[in-house]
């Protein structure tokens, strides 16, 4: 009995330790599955002594319980800086100061650069040097200086300050309605009295410089000689060709081709669309151009305008040199009415000229009026037929903000491998005559901004199964490295390519 109730009390121990342990453990891993480091806001590029360097603010989400199918936790923001050559952390800086009421809440967003400085906000303004993170600036100071910065104040916060790159520096408005400016370089502060706020500090802020672009692609574009390069399928082609814009479309559905041809509203009956290659696209789109100027470019020409023409007018006859009836001008009576009755008889002439003339200006400007009404016509007919054939494009309106990017004659399209609800997001190089050079399944499923490194070499932010990625793909060879945020700081992680690609 007593070595019973030994082996008894040796397993409700052991049972006991086990529970101990093992549940903190099975808790954290549970936990575990729903923590995630991801970018918060934008993101931006720069140099520093030959090398290309990634700003941005991660956003670091803990897990601490979930209740009824709701996941309940805690983000920490950092100020990171990662250098784009092997994806290696320069440095991280925790952003933590608390919010009005005392708490570490709310996410931190990078608002842009000047040569030497980086400007974050997280509940304060943080302005970090480039090179090592070293604060510049005590957000205190420039409170009291300012007579009171939102920002831990409802309901401006980060709406209130504003990377303004023409100014090269930071635009701020204080509680009090007045702004401020902080100089990007020498951080020098004074009030700004030109800026009207009400204005300045009104729709959302634009992107800071470097920030790269939205990775959306366009799904078409015109090229220097004429043609017109268009991601659509069958159906759409055929529409396009005819200049009918058909219903609206499940975009999710779209499988379409790449095609080459030319879109004449003039002569619909040349229009031609044929496809570039056999291989079908997914949710495709032609990969934009960061650094490409974010132009509207024209995809059809116009109606020329139909201005009055001013007719050539014939030279309005002079009438004659007025006759001086002074008699003692001339050296006897007979003379004096000679003079007079050959001067009244070119005066008969000229008045007849001067009429024939009148009628002759009469019948031009008629004509021209005549000739500006029939083009009036035509333009009216022209502008109808071109807005029917510009309303077939996508987008609406014959515009398209980003020119697509080629690399070495090459077009890259980006597609999906399905219709799944999460399919594999694939970026595919097509040559000039038509043929499918290489196709790359990326490692990342919400592409959030892309970058144009060189001529050669691109960079994709977004959102992996494990949360934010970094992409660099060489568009030439179609291969790349992935890197993946690392958590509460910690450096970059490289992460093997999907299919065992490096």
């Amino acid at each position: 009995m007593k070595k019973g109730a030994t082996l008894f009390a040796v397993l409700w121990a052991v049972l006991g330790l086990g529970l101990l342990v093992g549940l903190p453990v099975a808790i954290h891993f549970i936990l575990g599955q729903y923590d995630e480091a991801g970018f918060s806001g934008p993101q931006l590029v720069f140099e520093e002594q030959g090398h290309s360097y990634l700003a941005f603010t991660l956003d670091d989400y803990r897990a601490n319980e979930v209740d009824n199918g709701v996941v309940h936790g805690s983000s920490r923001s950092y100020a990171q800086v990662v250098d784009l050559e092997d994806g290696s952390l320069r440095w991280s800086m925790r952003l933590d100061a608390d919010n009005e009421r005392g708490d570490d809440w709310g996410s931190g967003e990078l608002l842009g650069q000047s040569s030497r400085y980086l400007f974050f906000l997280r509940n304060e303004l943080y302005v970090l040097d480039r090179r090592d993170a070293a604060p510049a600036l005590a957000f205190d100071e420039l409170e009291r200086r300012t007579g009171g910065l939102p920002l831990k104040s409802a309901p401006w916060g980060k709406d209130a300050y504003r990377y303004d790159e023409g100014r090269g520096g930071l635009l701020m408005l204080a509680l009090d309605g007045r702004v401020w400016f902080l100089d990007g370089d020498s951080l020098a502060l004074r009030e700004a009295p030109e800026i009207d706020a009400a204005r300045y500090f009104h729709g959302d802020p634009p992107p800071p410089a470097n920030a790269g672009i939205d990775w959306q692609a366009p799904g078409l574009t015109r090229l220097p000689d004429g043609r017109l390069l268009i991601l659509a399928s069958d159906h759409e082609a055929r529409a396009l060709e005819r200049g009918e814009a058909l219903p609206a479309a499940n975009q999710r559905a779209r499988r379409q081709r790449l095609s080459l041809g030319t879109l004449d509203w003039r002569s619909p009956a040349e229009n031609r669309l044929r496809p570039l290659l056999d291989a079908a696209f997914l949710q495709a789109g032609l990969l934009p151009d960061p650094a490409a100027a974010e132009e509207p470019q024209r995809l059809l020409d116009r109606p020329s305008e139909r201005q009055r023409q001013h007719p050539s007018l014939p030279p309005e006859p002079q009438p004659p040199e007025e006759f001086d009836e002074r008699v003692e001008r001339f050296p006897s009576t007979r003379a004096f009415l000679a003079a007079r009755d050959a001067y009244r008889q070119e005066r008969r002439r000229w008045i007849a000229a001067h009429d024939a003339w009148r009628e002759r200006v009469a019948d031009l400007e008629a004509a021209a009026d005549a000739e500006y009404r029939r083009r009036r016509d035509e333009q009216t007919r022209e502008e109808a037929l071109y807005r029917r054939y510009a309303s077939a494009l996508p987008g609406g309106d014959s515009r398209l903000a980003r020119r697509p990017w080629r690399v070495d004659g090459n077009w890259l399209v980006l597609h999906r491998r399905s219709l799944a609800e999460r399919s594999e997001l694939l970026l595919s190089s097509v040559s000039g005559d038509g043929s499918l050079l290489w196709t790359l399944e990326l490692p990342i499923e919400r592409p959030e901004r892309l970058f144009r490194l060189d001529a050669h070499n691109l960079l994709l932010s977004g959102r992996g199964e494990e949360g934010g990625r970094l992409v660099r793909v060489d568009l030439r060879r179609g291969s790349g490295i992935v890197h993946r945020l690392g958590r509460g700081g910690a450096p970059l992680q490289r992460v093997e390519w999907p299919e065992g690609q490096p």
